[in-house]
């Protein structure tokens, strides 16, 4: 869900280019959601259902990689969040804080 269109060029002045901490901080986060509801999606037990739900996940993810402003990353991925949570109840958030995401992500 990070875009390298967020890319700055570093603070020493060199060549080289890297995400800012907040992006690097959201594309943890995005991946760790992807790979939570990866594994939600082993509770269901039929094959099709699961398929689908997978190839749902990926494009969504795939249609907000793009995205490159802050705070649309952390709507979508409060929405993500929600969304998987409400189409994957087997899987086990006890993990994740009930508010959702961190104070200090909003």
């Amino acid at each position: 869900m990070i875009s390298t269109r967020c890319l700055r060029k570093s603070a020493t002045g060199s060549d080289k280019w890297g995400l800012s901490l907040e992006h690097f901080l959201l594309k943890s986060k995005s991946i760790s959601l992807y790979r939570k509801a990866i594994r939600g999606t082993r509770g269901i037990p039929y094959q099709q259902a699961r398929s689908e739900t997978l190839q749902w996940l990926r494009s969504d993810f795939q249609r907000n990689a793009m995205e490159s402003d802050v705070e649309r990353i952390k709507h979508r991925l409060e929405c993500m969040q929600r969304e998987i949570k409400n189409n994957l109840p087997n899987y086990d958030w006890s993990m994740c804080p009930e508010g959702g995401f961190p104070r200090f992500w909003r």
